[in-house]
């Protein structure tokens, strides 16, 4: 083969290249794209069901106190407590449901971008690649790229991992305040 014929043939595969990397973004934008949308599917349909759980909470509550109130004249006050205690938890849950499914938005945002940014730097070493002069560039290419996606898989990895626990621990708050809040309600009056 000669130079010309090489060099023609690098040209067509450098712009083969840039093709598949034209296609790559294109792929990866419309993947951010339906990852957003359907983030914001899952937050209506959570507050939805918030919505409708807190709904029906209220009616099982109101339909109790009135069976309590025929049954046992004078237990309603204790009824009503219980009941607080009740709709309490069941917004503290909500509250850290809520959290959770913003925290799981987050990381998957972070893993979107994680596999775009991955998908450009292998297309740019491919570029790179096909432009090797010899076999030995091509060799300490392919080692350069494979050490910059372990790196760059541990950098995300880490970060993923503290952004899962920091996360976790809010998600956390609600439940654990809560959870404070109606072991001192029942120990006070039983201390007195």
């Amino acid at each position: 083969m000669t130079t010309k014929q090489k060099a023609k043939v690098t040209v067509e595969t450098l712009d083969i290249a840039a093709k598949g990397e034209e296609a790559a973004k294109q792929a990866g934008k419309a993947g951010g794209e339906a990852f957003a949308k359907m983030s914001e599917s899952t937050e209506s349909a959570f507050q939805a069901g918030s919505q409708a759980l807190e709904r029906n909470y209220q009616e099982a509550v109101g339909l109790a106190k009135k069976q309590v109130e025929q049954l046992l004249p004078g237990t309603v006050k204790g009824f009503d407590e219980l009941s607080h205690y009740g709709k309490a938890n069941l917004d503290a849950m909500l509250t850290a449901g809520t959290i959770a499914a913003r925290a799981f938005e987050q990381i998957g945002r972070e893993l979107v971008a994680f596999n775009q940014e991955a998908l450009e730097a292998n297309m740019a070493s491919a570029r790179a690649l096909f432009g090797a002069k010899d076999i030995q560039e091509a060799l300490k290419l392919q080692g350069d790229l494979a050490r910059q996606n372990l790196d760059r898989m541990i950098d995300r990895s880490t970060k993923i991992s503290h952004l899962s626990l920091k996360l976790a621990g809010e998600a956390a708050e609600p439940i654990n305040k809560r959870l404070g809040e109606t072991v001192e309600g029942f120990v006070k009056p039983a201390a007195l």
